[in-house]
């Protein structure tokens, strides 16, 4: 059994030395190959954090902003709030920023339809101090008597 086995590796490896230009073109563009496929996460984070960093950069500091997205359960919210919040202060410090949240919910059918034939749909959405970062053309901003958000 052992002397088969050597005569295949004697065959395998006489053949290796006389192609070995092929073999050296295939395994050239095996180790290319790899590099690019390697590269791509790499040269797509790189492009992401540079355009970031240019972007803020270039923008004057009451202009620029940073927004942190992710789509989570109802329960998970206030864990990803907290995070968020506790790393942030320390991060924005020097240019004076503040932490405004905003929320979206999936779509909803209005009531009133067949489930069968649902056209209207509604999603629900809050922007904490919008009154600060929007200009209402008409009529006024919700407000209630008792201090708390609508």
């Amino acid at each position: 059994m052992t002397a088969v086995v050597a005569a295949a590796w004697r065959v395998i490896l006489r053949r290796a030395q006389a192609n070995w230009p092929i073999l050296g073109a295939a395994m050239l563009t095996i180790l290319l190959a790899t590099t690019l496929l390697s590269a791509g996460p790499i040269y797509a984070g790189a492009v992401t954090l540079s355009g970031l960093r240019r972007t803020l950069h270039d923008s004057p500091v009451d202009q620029a902003n940073v927004q942190v997205s992710i789509f989570s359960m109802s329960g998970e919210y206030n864990s990803v709030d907290k995070l968020v919040s506790d790393i942030t202060p320390g991060t924005f410090a020097a240019t004076g920023g503040s932490i405004e949240r905003s929320g979206r919910s999936e779509s909803f059918a209005l009531p009133g339809q067949p489930a069968d034939d649902v056209k209207n749909l509604t999603v629900f959405a809050f922007f904490q101090n919008i009154q600060q970062h929007a200009t209402i053309v008409e009529g006024s901003w919700p407000a209630t008597t008792d201090g708390n958000p609508v």
